[in-house]
C-alpha cells in the first residue's frame, strides 16, 4: 500500500513540474491591436463609467451607445467627432416596471432590450423614444403548443 501511494505522490510531482516547464515555453501571439482612441466629452450629467456600451450604425453614423445609470438614460456619442450626439431618458411606466437594470442589447433604432439584473423575467423593449413598448418573461412562455407543432411537423 505504501509502495502504491508513493508511486502516486512522484506522479504527481512529475506532472506538476513538465507542466510548469511546458507553460513557460509558450508564446502567444494574439496580442492586442490598438486600432484607434477616442476621447468624448461628457457633460455633468453622464456616467464617465462604461460598464455597459456598445458600438451601434445609425443613420449611416457609427455610434458608442451607453448606458448611462446616473440619470436612467442611453447617451449616444458620435465616433467620428467625438461628440455626444444625443440623450434618450428611458420612460417610467407603471405597467412594466423596470428594477435593478442590468445590461442591455441595442437590436435597432426602435427596438433596445433592457435586462434585469439576475433575473431572466422582465426584459423590457424600449423604441427610440425611450418609452417602454412591452415587457417579455421568458420563463413564463408555453412552450407546449410550440412543441406539438414541432413533433407534427418534423416527427
Amino acid at each position: 500500500m505504501r509502495k502504491i501511494l508513493l508511486l502516486i505522490v512522484i506522479a504527481f510531482f512529475i506532472s506538476c513540474s513538465e507542466k510548469g516547464a511546458q507553460s513557460e515555453k509558450r508564446t502567444y501571439t494574439n496580442d492586442f491591436i490598438e486600432v484607434g482612441q477616442v476621447k468624448l466629452e461628457i457633460d455633468s450629467l453622464s456616467d464617465f463609467n462604461f460598464p455597459e456600451f456598445q458600438v451601434i450604425q445609425e443613420d449611416e453614423q457609427e455610434m458608442l451607445l451607453v448606458m448611462n445609470r446616473v440619470n436612467f438614460s442611453f447617451d449616444f456619442y458620435d465616433l467620428e467627432s467625438d461628440k455626444k450626439v444625443k440623450r434618450t431618458a428611458i420612460q417610467k411606466d407603471d405597467r412594466f416596471p423596470i428594477r435593478a437594470l442590468y445590461g442591455f442589447w441595442y437590436h435597432n433604432v426602435d427596438s433596445i432590450f433592457l435586462f434585469r439584473q439576475m433575473s431572466l423575467n422582465e426584459i423590457s423593449l424600449i423604441d427610440r423614444n425611450g418609452e417602454i413598448v412591452t415587457q417579455y418573461n421568458p420563463q413564463e412562455i408555453d412552450r407546449t403548443s410550440q412543441s406539438s407543432s414541432h413533433d407534427e411537423k418534423y416527427g
